[in-house]
Order: structure tokens, then C-alpha cells, then sequence
């Protein structure tokens, strides 16, 4: 297991962590990371004691946050990490795996019975939707999430010992919201380790649909069938591999590529060399970007606009 460790330059707060002659270190404040090697780790080290100043580093030390508006970070909360050691415990005992694998293959059996009585319940009109059953599935959905970017921090954790966990929330292309699991260190493992961290939370959320599927089995409720809509909805969203979502990296690897539209923006401006799959990717996922964009900003036009019809109506 990697080990991540911390580096106090003056008042700065740094990580590194070493993988073999190489290092990376991150900079929590602005969350900054830079990869540089032992000579680098022996010039940090000794930065604050010397004259010599260097811009570059002052600038990963001291500079502002990087402000993508394509990827906009508006909430990151951190916690001790150390707990989580337990939990990594457990789910490496053969019962628990036996158990999860089980409810997983519940879950695929169980689709053709869920989707057969969700059809006959709206082709019926037996179904009942009530207005607060949005505020149900509003807050089920931010628990799903959150539980699929914890099966990527557990997974993580079985390979790169941290002490801090960190997550956030932040806007892609404007419209899409997202939660997001700091994995800074995933670059430093092998490729099948980085792939079983890319698919957990899926599979995590495969864990949460063979309960919902169980649940709505036994009680045909209503609200546990839209729960388990919406996670099959999320875990759909997840495996495209676009937009940035789990899929996008996991497509990454096996294309022997490190971020295919990093490659597009190279080829694009500097004339580097570019795969066919990358390239072909790239113009997808252009396509898809602006799509999001274009529909979000009508959306956007059309609610403004009947925001202010309701104003004008009541003076």
C-alpha cells in the first residue's frame, strides 16, 4: 500500500507521496499537484530556510485555486480518513464478499420483474405521484451519490493510505451537478487497480439496486420503485464514456490514453500526434458538451422568463 505523507513549508500544508524515483505532491489549499522527483522533495524541504526563491514554486505554495468554469468547484469538506480503515477491513472478508456479490446478482435477476411491474403500473394508471415524492427522490439521490463516490473512496483507500478523505460538490459545463471524491494519487497505481476504483461506484450503486429491487418486490411501494429508477438512471449517466463521468477515464485506459481530449486540445494546438479512438472520442464528446450547454441555457431562458411572467402578474 502507497503511503501519502505531509510536508510543512512555513505555514503551507503539503502532501506527497513517493512511487519509486518519482513524487507528487498536493497542495490541499488551492488544490494544486505538481509531480516532481526526490530532488524536488529535497528542495521543498529545505525551501523555507533559503533565499532562493523560485516563482514556480511560490506559485504552487501561494497562488489562487484554478478556476475552470467548465469544471466549477463550489463546496469541498474533508474528514479523518483513519476510520475508514475497518470498513476496508471488512469488505475484504470473504463473508461480506459472498454477500455483496449475492444482493449484485439479485439485482440482475430481479430487472425484468421491476421494469414488468413498473410497465403495468404506468400503463394502468395505478401509480399515484404525489408533489412531496420529489422531495423524497431529491434526497434519495443525493444519498445514492454519495454512497457511489464512497465506494470509490474505499477502493481507493486499499491501495494509497491517506489521512484525510476528501469530497465535494461542484458544476460541470454549467448545468451538470455533480458530487466528486478527491483521488489524487490514483495516477501512481497500476492499471487494474485505477479500474476497480472506476468501477466501484457503480457497483456500489449494483449493491443498492438489488435491495431496492428486493424492497419493492415485497411491498410494491411506489416511492422505492422512482428510488430505484433514479439509481439505474445515475449508474446509466456513469458508464458513458463522456462528460467527464466514470466512464470517460475508464475508456481512457483502455484506450492507452491519459485523457483523450487533453490529447484533442494537443493535437489541436500544438499538431501532436493523436490516436484515431482519441480523436473520434473527442469529437463525441464535444458534440455531447455543447449539446448540455445549449439545452441547459434554454432551460435556463425559459424558467427566467416564467419567473418573471409570475412577477409581473402579481403587481
Amino acid at each position: 500500500m502507497k503511503e501519502v505523507k505531509g510536508l510543512k513549508i512555513g505555514n503551507v500544508h503539503l502532501e506527497y507521496l513517493e512511487n519509486d524515483d518519482d513524487v507528487y505532491f498536493y497542495n490541499p489549499a488551492n488544490q494544486r499537484m505538481v509531480h516532481g522527483n526526490r530532488e524536488t522533495l529535497t528542495f521543498l524541504k529545505n525551501y523555507h530556510q533559503t533565499n532562493e526563491k523560485v516563482k514556480e514554486v511560490d506559485h504552487f505554495l501561494y497562488g489562487k485555486k484554478k478556476l475552470n468554469p467548465l469544471h466549477l468547484k463550489i463546496l469541498q469538506f474533508e474528514m479523518k480518513s483513519q476510520w475508514m480503515d475497518k470498513l476496508v477491513s471488512i469488505s475484504q472478508q470473504k463473508q461480506f464478499k459472498y454477500f455483496f456479490i449475492t444482493i449484485i446478482l439479485i439485482f440482475f435477476v430481479m430487472i425484468p420483474f421491476v421494469f414488468e411491474k413498473a410497465y403495468l403500473y404506468y400503463v394502468t394508471g395505478a401509480y399515484q405521484f404525489k408533489w412531496y415524492h420529489l422531495l423524497y427522490i431529491f434526497l434519495a439521490q443525493i444519498l445514492i451519490v454519495q454512497l457511489h463516490e464512497f465506494g470509490h473512496y474505499l477502493t481507493y483507500r486499499k491501495y494509497v493510505r491517506t489521512k484525510t478523505a476528501r469530497f465535494g460538490v461542484m458544476i460541470r459545463y454549467f448545468f451538470i451537478p455533480l458530487f466528486y471524491t478527491n483521488v489524487n494519487y490514483m495516477r501512481t497505481l497500476q492499471k487494474k487497480q485505477r479500474i476497480r476504483i472506476l468501477l466501484s461506484g457503480v457497483i456500489t450503486q449494483l449493491f443498492t439496486g438489488g435491495i431496492l429491487s428486493v424492497a419493492y418486490i415485497l411491498t410494491e411501494n411506489n416511492l422505492i420503485l422512482y428510488l430505484y429508477m433514479v439509481n439505474i438512471l445515475i449508474i446509466v449517466l456513469n458508464i458513458i464514456p463522456f462528460l467527464r463521468m466514470d466512464g470517460y477515464w475508464l475508456i481512457n485506459l483502455f484506450i492507452d490514453s491519459d485523457d483523450y481530449m487533453n490529447s484533442f486540445t494537443q493535437f489541436i494546438f500544438k499538431r501532436k500526434q493523436i490516436q484515431f479512438l482519441e480523436l473520434l472520442f473527442a469529437i463525441v464528446n464535444i458534440v455531447l458538451i455543447l449539446f448540455v450547454i445549449i439545452i441547459g441555457t434554454v432551460f435556463a431562458y425559459s424558467e427566467m422568463k416564467e419567473i418573471g411572467n409570475w412577477i409581473r402578474n402579481m403587481f
